[in-house]
């Protein structure tokens, strides 16, 4: 059942630029070794704007990406450059990829509380 869905979601392409990752990436490392590997450029229109983003103290960014997986690695990616300690509100099972689990805080979006 999981090579069925593997292949009809099309994520062995995935799977094998994860498998080829090099080991022991922190997660903004881990972000652009999958943004290159995937054949992603990050430009930016008015990238003087990140300047706004305070360096220190508290700061909410809320943001949609409706194409999923690869904005969030872009913005979050744009993001770190500011704040290195940024922490991301995700699906809880993205919590899996370990590069990424310290970015990230897991929310169970399949609870009707969340």
């Amino acid at each position: 059942l999981a090579a069925l869905l593997e292949k009809a979601l099309g994520l062995a392409p995935l799977g094998a630029i994860y498998d080829a990752r090099p080991r022991g990436l922190d997660p903004v490392a881990f972000l652009d070794y999958g943004l290159k590997a995937l054949g992603v450029s990050v430009r930016l229109q008015n990238g003087e704007l990140l300047d706004d983003i305070p360096r220190e103290g508290p700061v909410l960014i809320v943001a949609n990406h409706p194409l999923g997986g690869l904005e969030g690695m872009a913005i979050a990616r744009v993001i770190a450059a500011v704040r290195p300690d940024l922490k991301v509100l995700t699906n809880e099972l993205l919590r899996r990829i370990p590069e990424l689990a310290d970015m990230f805080i897991g929310v169970n979006v399949l609870d009707k509380k969340a």
